[in-house]
């Protein structure tokens, strides 16, 4: 009669290892999805004060010095 013991053996290890290849790969897309949406509301974020600034500009509030040095601030900052 043959020993199947190894095989059992190698057989709970293969499962194992698949699932925790599994989760982790479930749990890396998980993580990949929310920095990308973090990343998507900063770049709209980031935006908006520029889009007033051009208001602000085109609507006469502020002089074009005083717009240049406040766009050039905006872009600059991380």
């Amino acid at each position: 009669m043959m020993d199947y013991g190894m095989m059992h053996s190698g057989m709970m290890l293969f499962m194992f290892l698949w699932w925790a290849i599994l989760i982790a790969g479930v749990v890396l897309a998980g993580y990949g999805i929310a920095h990308l949406i973090k990343n998507k509301d900063n770049k709209n974020g980031s935006a908006a004060p520029i889009e007033q600034l051009k208001l602000r500009y085109a609507s006469g509030e502020i002089s074009k010095e005083e717009y240049q040095e406040k766009r050039q601030f905006l872009q600059s900052q991380p």
